[in-house]
């Protein structure tokens, strides 16, 4: 009996796994920080608009979850969507939460 080859490391399928994974804690811990610049901090955020991406993320990364346990392979341009969509949303962040003066710009 022929023995099958391991999977390679890198697959779409295995990236967007990774990149669920990562979205989950990256965007929960914007929310934290959220949560305790604008209770604790007082800072001068638009609550709703930065909220919005913040739950945005979560319902994609939700999504994403529901996606992967289906039977279907991942293709690299979905997988580039996924990167696309995570560049919009942290791009949108920014945005709301000062724009040009944000310090977390640079990154």
């Amino acid at each position: 009996m022929p023995t099958a080859l391991p999977l390679p490391l890198s697959t779409p399928n295995r990236n967007l796994v990774r990149l669920t994974i990562v979205r989950g804690i990256t965007w929960t811990g914007f929310l934290l920080a959220i949560v305790v610049g604008v209770e604790l901090l007082a800072f001068d955020l638009p609550v709703t608009a930065v909220v919005s991406v913040v739950i945005s993320m979560g319902v994609l990364n939700i999504a994403t979850w529901w996606r992967l346990g289906r039977p279907r392979a991942v293709t690299h341009l979905e997988y580039l969507l996924h990167l696309l969509a995570d560049i919009t949303g942290l791009t949108l962040l920014f945005y709301f939460s000062g724009g040009s003066t944000n310090p977390f710009i640079t990154i």
